[in-house]
């Protein structure tokens, strides 16, 4: 114990404070690059595998059309299956602790989402693809920036993106007998949806980001936690990529 004396002359006990120990900025900085050079590892294996699936069919079907494009629809279905699967595998691999039970449903999701997107490389053209990604990169990093440099609570952004996304995508499930109706009605329901679930998409990435910032902010960014942050935020790129090549596909096909 310590002791001091106060102005009046008395002894008085000394009261040791105790600060509960936090990670320092610089610490929590390099978390959640890491997690972000995690996303990129899988977003580069998803690329490297679209390119040279691509590759590979595009030379097939120079010499047998036929078995290509059957190949290929095969090829597809089983990346589709296997994309399901393996989302809801990585989500409850989270219980178990372990970095492989992440880590290798997480690098196979990659794979089978590169197979899929090896049909954008295939059929699209390559302007129209890079274009799609430097500017899912832009959206991605300015909406990375507001929620890192936010000081405030942003939670309420995933009530508005889930209540923008799945309403949307429930309000989807009738468009079609407004298809048989009134056509023209149809397309401005149809841009509607289209766009309220990519608004809602955008307000949840911002959310997830936010929310890693917290979790490294508490030191409880683990190695396993790292990399199911990564996947989350890999899904979230890849779902604003395919929408904006669908925009610019729409706006490069009216020149």
């Amino acid at each position: 114990m310590a002791f001091y004396t106060d102005e009046h002359g008395n002894i008085v006990e000394e009261k040791k404070t105790f600060t509960k120990p936090t990670s320092t900025r610089a610490s929590s900085a390099l978390s959640i690059a890491k997690v972000f050079g995690y996303m990129f590892i899988g977003l580069m294996i998803t690329g490297i595998i679209a390119f040279v699936l691509a590759f590979i069919f595009y030379n097939w079907a120079k010499t047998d059309s036929e078995t290509a494009s059957q190949a290929l629809l095969i090829t597809m279905i089983v990346a589709s299956i296997s994309t399901f699967i393996l989302s809801f595998v990585v989500n409850f691999s989270l219980r178990k602790n372990k970095i492989l039970s992440i880590l290798i449903p997480g690098i196979l999701y990659c794979v089978a989402i590169g197979v899929l997107l090896s049909t954008f490389v295939l059929f699209l053209d390559w302007r129209l693809l890079g274009g799609a990604f430097l500017a899912t990169s832009l959206v991605f990093g300015v909406m990375a920036l507001i929620a890192l440099l936010s000081k405030g609570n942003l939670s309420g952004l995933a009530i508005v993106g889930m209540g923008l996304f799945f309403g949307a995508g429930i309000v989807s499930l009738f468009t079609w007998i407004l298809m048989l109706v009134s056509p023209g009605t149809f397309q401005v329901f149809y841009w509607i949806i289209t766009l309220g679930m990519f608004a809602g998409m955008m307000f949840i990435t911002m959310f997830d980001i936010w929310r890693i910032k917290k979790i490294a902010e508490a030191g409880e960014l683990s190695e396993n936690v790292s990399l199911y942050c990564a996947f989350q935020l890999y899904v979230d790129f890849i779902y604003i990529f395919i929408r904006l090549v669908y925009f610019l596909g729409i706006a490069y096909s009216k020149k």
